[in-house]
């Protein structure tokens, strides 16, 4: 199933078709998704990022809807931003269709009212962002967050950990259901992984995983380096010692691969390192079929993205029908849309907010691989290398479950009721936690 065939975007395009707001739907009035900046952004690439971002929001049973911004531009570049966000202002501040300036595709009501709830992605950072807003006269609205925070236990803000940990706990119950005779063993210990953008989600995962499984091999936009026994950034074993290169990520940013005096591969090398886990972290579609005919190839077991929308559909269909387990990008990497909501709830908690903010990922991503692994088994997919008795892959139930799930949202929630963020996370955290903070 392609989840395409299932949305018709909404896309607004200006400054001559290099920079694009995209809404996936606009069956709720709050659209959440980040702005990225980054060379070659298209039109077609920022929709499909809406697409992921609406998947992920109806998977929680989160009534907004899907949104993306994008920016073709060299990353970080503080002018255009704030020019951007000075064009997007009538989506920030909130506004019926048809009074927004720009133009877009027909088809929508014009009295339909949508407002942006964005912020940094790839390419942007929050710093940026705040000052972007009150450049353009919107420093009401611009305030830090609890995902900015320095988390207390892994010394990295919580947005890298949170969005790392939905990731760790996905994987978690992917190996847990492959290996179900090892019940009483920790599913990750030992395993080898590698990660694809080893940046501000991939450094999170790093440190989650420290002590459990190993990191074999990762890139960045420089290139790839795989592990090796004689470096004085890796282990004896022949792994990365998380402890030495974490510091070095943290002082110089994506170019603290030149310091690791490994040799410096092409970015589609990391492809072709054998590993348990690959976490795909870059851009949309870039697991296309070449990429994973090397995967296969590769003898890599199973993939959970940290990237929105890795996978093109004929590189997805390589991967599945050759037991590569694909785990869906949009349920995997949710942590941060799903401890957001500790930002708008009424409730108190006795633990701390970063514990409370995990504990609601855990519960969260955990249920929904369980469950998905269940209608897998009933549906007769193909899960790891068992034999496929239907052309269902997890990634398509998956898909049709997200969609499920919107349609009931849709007929459930009003538009005004669908405004009430403290509501939406009040009944978003005591149905995920089962009242065990309450």
């Amino acid at each position: 199933m392609d989840e395409r065939s299932e949305f018709e975007p909404l896309t607004y395009c200006f400054n001559k078709e290099r920079a694009f707001v995209s809404f996936a739907h606009t069956k709720f009035p709050l659209c959440i998704g980040g702005i990225r900046m980054m060379p070659n952004v298209t039109k077609e690439e920022v929709e499909k990022l809406s697409i992921s971002m609406a998947l992920k929001l109806a998977t929680y049973q989160l009534p907004f809807s899907g949104a993306k911004c994008g920016i073709s531009n060299e990353p970080y570049d503080q002018k255009v931003l704030e020019e951007f966000v000075g064009e997007i202002a009538d989506f920030i501040k909130g506004a019926n269709l048809g009074n927004i300036k720009m133009k877009a595709c027909t088809g929508y009501p014009n009295d339909v009212f949508i407002q942006l709830v964005t912020g940094p992605d790839m390419g942007t950072s929050e710093e940026g962002y705040l000052d972007a807003l009150r450049v353009n006269g919107m420093g009401n609205i611009a305030r830090k967050g609890l995902l900015s925070q320095i988390s207390e236990k892994f010394e990295l803000p919580l947005d890298n950990i949170l969005t790392g940990y939905g990731i760790v706990v996905a994987a978690e119950e992917t190996f847990k259901t492959l290996n179900a005779t090892q019940k009483e063993v920790d599913p990750l210990d030992g395993i080898n992984y590698s990660i694809e953008g080893f940046g501000k989600v991939g450094s999170g995962i790093a440190k989650l995983l420290k002590g459990r499984a190993k990191l074999k091999a990762f890139s960045n936009r420089f290139g790839t380096v795989v592990a090796k026994k004689n470096s004085e950034y890796c282990t004896d074993e022949g792994y990365f010692d998380i402890d030495k290169i974490m510091p070095l990520f943290l002082e110089k940013g994506d170019h603290f691969i030149y310091d690791l005096d490994i040799e410096l591969l092409d970015t589609d090398a990391l492809f072709d390192v054998t590993v348990d886990l690959l976490v795909p972290g870059t851009r949309v579609e870039r697991i296309d079929q070449e990429i994973a005919e090397r995967i296969v190839k590769a003898r890599t077991k199973i993939i959970v993205p940290a990237a929105n929308y890795p996978f093109s559909f004929e590189g997805r269909k390589v991967l599945e029908e050759n037991g590569v387990t694909v785990i869906p990008d949009f349920l995997a990497n949710a942590g941060a849309v799903i401890a957001a909501m500790l930002e708008f709830t009424t409730k108190s908690f006795n633990a701390s907010l970063e514990k409370v903010a995990m504990d609601l990922v855990h519960a969260a991503v955990s249920n929904e691989i369980k469950e998905l692994f269940l209608d897998g088994i009933a549906c007769g997919c193909r899960i790891g290398e068992k034999v496929m008795q239907t052309e269902k892959s997890l990634y398509d139930i998956s898909i049709e479950r997200s969609i499920s799930k919107l349609k009931f949202m849709e007929e459930t929630i009003d538009r005004e009721q669908a405004t009430n963020l403290k509501w939406i996370a009040d009944e978003f955290i005591e149905r995920t936690l089962l009242g065990s903070f309450m």
